[in-house]
């Protein structure tokens, strides 16, 4: 009987005796191999990692949820608020305060590029969203003007009422009248601001569901085209980068960076001049964008490809 070739783990201390057969279970397990523990540990990390990208994706996914319902019920209204103001600012002194219009991308490019590792699940959440966002507004709204037309049917009754009550009729002042007007006014200036609240927060996540819908859509193409992952096949991962731009290298010239520029039979292909060089730019069937370039910041001639709905984008360096 020969001893068995793996060492054994000390995690499974009965691994580590050279000389049983499948764990004393041969019952359940057979090992022509030799090598079943290995294989056994190999599908427990894939299982784990399994589990671990879809933990990542529900994650990625609450949060986009999270942030698209606060982007729609707080920030939207603010952002409104905010340019109105500025706009009265604006006309009287000439000078411009408003720094929201900004914010929510500079948030948006800060989470996708620290804090998500799926971007399909996370604009899959955003839908959601503003899809509960939009049935909230609704619902707001729908009270708000709920709340005008009590308002307003108290004023007519308090009115006649106002009118019973002159002195020229025999009786009371007509002061309990307008007290009890001013109260159905308030109400109804209530109702005017909750439903114009509610209305911005529908009409802002309605708009904001078909721009992450156009975002969710983005990120699922992934790498691009049949013709974009051949290309990629014989392409190492780059330099990392914080950016939207993936960077790829591999070996070649501009002579091949621009065959493959034509390989992928790109539209509307103009000549450029850059920096480095006459190159071209074009358009792929799905609208990307593609440009070559005899050269880069880097130095080697480059293939880019860069989705213009978010700006992401893959880079392809030759030579390197």
């Amino acid at each position: 009987m020969a001893k068995d070739t793996n060492h054994g783990y000390l995690e499974t201390p009965q691994t580590l005796n050279p000389y049983p057969y499948v764990l004393n279970n041969p019952k359940t397990y057979t090992d022509p191999t030799g090598e079943l523990i290995d294989e056994l540990i190999d599908k427990a990390k894939s299982g784990l990692k399994k589990v671990g990208n879809v933990a990542k994706a529900v994650l990625d996914f609450s949060i986009g949820t999270v942030s698209s319902i606060a982007v729609d019920m707080l920030y939207e209204p603010i952002k409104l608020a905010s340019a109105v103001t500025d706009s009265v600012v604006y006309a009287i002194t000439g000078k411009s305060i408003d720094t929201t219009n900004t914010i929510e991308s500079d948030l948006e490019d800060f989470v996708i590029e620290n804090i998500i590792t799926n971007e399909e699940a996370y604009y899959a959440g955003r839908m959601v969203g503003d899809a509960i966002s939009f049935s909230a507004g609704i619902v707001i709204t729908t009270q708000g003007l709920l709340k005008m037309g009590n308002g307003l049917l108290k004023v007519l009754g308090y009115s006649t009422l106002g009118a019973a009550l002159t002195p020229e009729s025999g009786g009371g002042s007509d002061v309990v009248a307008i007290v009890l007007d001013m109260t159905a006014v308030g109400e109804i200036a209530g109702g005017a601001v909750v439903t114009g609240y509610g209305g911005v927060v529908s009409i802002s996540s309605y708009n904001n569901f078909g721009k992450n819908y156009d975002r969710f859509q983005a990120a699922s193409e992934g790498p691009g085209s049949d013709g974009v992952n051949e290309i990629l096949n014989g392409a190492k991962p780059g330099r990392g980068t914080k950016g939207k731009t993936t960077q790829y290298v591999k070996p070649g010239s501009y002579d091949q960076a621009l065959r493959e520029f034509e390989s992928l039979n790109p539209s509307n292909v103009k000549d450029i001049t850059t920096a480095y060089g006459s190159g071209k730019t074009g358009t792929l069937p799905d609208g990307r964008t593609i440009t070559v370039r005899p050269g880069s910041s880097a130095g080697p001639p480059t293939l880019e490809i860069r989705n213009p709905k978010n700006n992401r984008g893959i880079e392809i360096r030759y030579g390197e």
